[in-house]
Parts: structure tokens; sequence; C-alpha cells
């Protein structure tokens, strides 16, 4: 062993100050608002900007190719 704690518990310690892509995929027509999808740690997420309401999960039934403006707006309602 080289005394190395390894790649696991530094990416542990780094992960809360990873930024996360974040993908335009079109415009809320209703606020003119852009939609993205948020690629996150855990999970895929389409997003508007703002606070609670405005993210919602991505189901597994839904691969996050197919995920449309529409589809993402279903969600966030």
């Amino acid at each position: 062993m080289s005394g190395h704690p390894g790649l696991e518990p530094m990416v542990a310690r780094a992960e809360p100050n990873i930024e996360y892509p974040a993908i335009d995929i079109g415009v809320d027509p209703g606020t003119g608002e852009p939609l993205r999808v948020r690629v996150g740690a855990t999970a895929v997420c389409p997003a508007r900007r703002g606070g609670a309401g405005n993210t919602a999960t991505l189901p597994k039934t839904l691969a996050p190719a197919d995920l449309t403006v529409e589809k993402a707006l279903a969600l966030l309602k």
C-alpha cells in the first residue's frame, strides 16, 4: 500500500463542490423561462429557474433522451 487514500474518498470529499451540468431543452411557453435538464450525481431532473416546485425527478420509465419540453412541463406541474 502506498499510503494514498484512493480515489473514492477524494471524490466523496469533493462531491459537494462539483457543479453538475445543466442542458437547455427549450422554453416554458407560459413564462418564457428556460427549461433545463440538470444532470446530478444520482438523478436527472427537469428544472426551471427558481426555488421549490421548479424541479422534478425524471421517472425511471422515461429515458433522458426522450424528455421533451411538453414532458418536462408535465413533470413540473
